[in-house]
């Protein structure tokens, strides 16, 4: 598959997967933080920025394309858990 199709499918997955009845939003919080603290988050952002801006200083990137993929799909996951969790409250 290609990779394109594979990033698309982890996405796609990820807005499914709150309809299990297994599904624990607090334990995908938790694996969240766990991996990304607030200080690669904001690391991950700025990058995110100067992407969209168009690296208008030519700075090299810090994170591959790869990994702010699994960064932005790690991130919507915890918003929806964050959603989640709040609706069961």
């Amino acid at each position: 598959m290609e990779k394109f199709f594979s990033d698309v499918v982890d996405f796609d997955l990820t807005l499914h997967e709150v309809y299990e009845k297994v599904y624990d939003p607090v334990r995908h919080i938790v694996d969240f933080w766990n991996v990304y603290d607030i200080n690669v988050c904001r690391e991950y952002l700025f990058e995110l920025l100067i992407m969209y801006w168009g690296n208008p200083q030519n700075k090299k990137r810090r994170f591959t394309t790869d990994q702010m993929t699994a960064f932005i799909i790690a991130l919507m996951r915890m918003q929806m858990s964050y959603y989640m969790a709040a609706q069961k409250i």
